[in-house]
């Protein structure tokens, strides 16, 4: 505030300044007199003015990652295509604009992080070169402070209001994560004027969901780390019983004032820890006649989850079967395991659960 107030005595003397940072206050009067400042945050004309396109990735360091591909191993198995690939699941998919195709109906490109990129042209390594970069002090404090529901985290919309500007003391979660850049736009409903938003990338994805995860049950990141790759190594050798036995470790360790009697909320917790294995779970994949609670595949089985809170495993794999959602499933080249979970309001955990081969 301090700045503003300064500078708006000097503005006979200024021609053009570009004012950055994370947010805008939501009390304008410190403005008063500076009414020429233009807010160019979701213009389409300046929307790819903070990152690297594909395009520009292809133009400028095409040569840059050849050397990378040349001179590690580990990439040149995969040649420069694969490490094109993995440069845009890590780094790119922001987006700061509303109109997200242009007038021939193509998309409009999305940003690679460039402190991200830089980073790992200089040292050849996928990392959260970003996270790394600062501890997010703000946002952790607020996380603790607010305590917002588990399952705001996988559904985040926003109007143009809630993006651009917030009472620093009621602070949505969709505002706070877009403006400190856990978020961006997925997409936009003209009609009702609401933005649908996204974890961006896998290092985004990666870093903000282990802090939720530091905040809910107070273990240390290298702690969650090592859980999380023994999950992950769990599922890829269709060990269900240590799989499912990792999954209630972190049950267990979220307090019970944090802990929601629905299924919603037990369902995105597993949705996350998928995430986190880097897994690309969908969650409540529409069929033509109902909605897969959950979906995720390895690279030779594919796994079809059903929950129930309060019931029976038995319930949620006889659902998946008489609702035939593995059919759209059957021509892929993977086995089909059926999956049924049931939770416990009473001892906030798994308390049961059932697989089945699809022969």
């Amino acid at each position: 505030k301090k700045f503003y107030t300064y500078i708006k005595g000097l503005n006979l003397h200024l021609r053009f300044v570009f004012i950055t940072g994370i947010t805008r206050f939501s009390k304008t009067s410190i403005f008063s007199g500076m009414n020429q400042l233009d807010n160019i945050s979701m213009d389409s004309k300046f929307a790819h003015l903070v990152g690297y396109t594909k395009e520009e990735i292809n133009f400028y360091f095409q040569e840059h990652l050849q050397k990378i591909v040349d001179d590690k191993k580990v990439f040149s198995k995969i040649g420069i295509e694969g490490v094109k690939n993995m440069l845009h699941a890590w780094y790119n998919g922001y987006s700061f604009c509303s109109e997200l195709q242009e007038e021939d109906g193509k998309e409009l490109a999305r940003l690679h992080v460039p402190f991200s990129v830089i980073n790992f042209l200089h040292k050849e390594d996928f990392r959260n070169y970003w996270f790394e970069s600062g501890t997010p002090t703000f946002l952790i404090k607020v996380l603790k402070q607010k305590k917002y529901p588990i399952e705001l985290f996988s559904n985040l919309k926003a109007d143009m209001n809630e993006l651009m500007t917030f009472d620093i003391e009621n602070i949505p979660l969709a505002t706070l994560l877009f403006q400190t850049g856990y978020a961006t736009i997925r997409d936009y409903d003209p009609l009702y004027q609401r933005y649908s938003l996204e974890m961006p990338n896998y290092e985004v994805k990666d870093s903000l969901l282990k802090c939720v995860l530091t905040v809910m049950t107070a273990h240390s990141t290298s702690t969650i780390n090592t859980e999380l790759i023994d999950l992950r190594i769990a599922l890829d050798a269709g060990d269900l019983d240590t799989f499912i036995d990792k999954i209630k470790k972190f049950y267990l360790t979220i307090p019970y004032t944090i802990a929601i009697d629905n299924e919603k909320y037990y369902q995105t917790i597993f949705f996350l820890l998928l995430q986190l294995v880097n897994l690309k779970p969908e969650v409540e994949r529409a069929t033509n006649i109902g909605r897969i609670d959950l979906l995720v595949q390895t690279n030779n089985v594919l796994y079809l989850f059903e929950f129930k809170l309060n019931g029976s495993a038995k319930k949620a794999i006889k659902q998946i079967l008489d609702m035939k959602y593995y059919e759209a499933y059957q021509a892929k080249d993977k086995k089909i395991k059926l999956v049924g979970v049931n939770f416990s309001s009473d001892a906030k955990n798994i308390t049961e659960y059932l697989s089945q081969d699809l022969i």
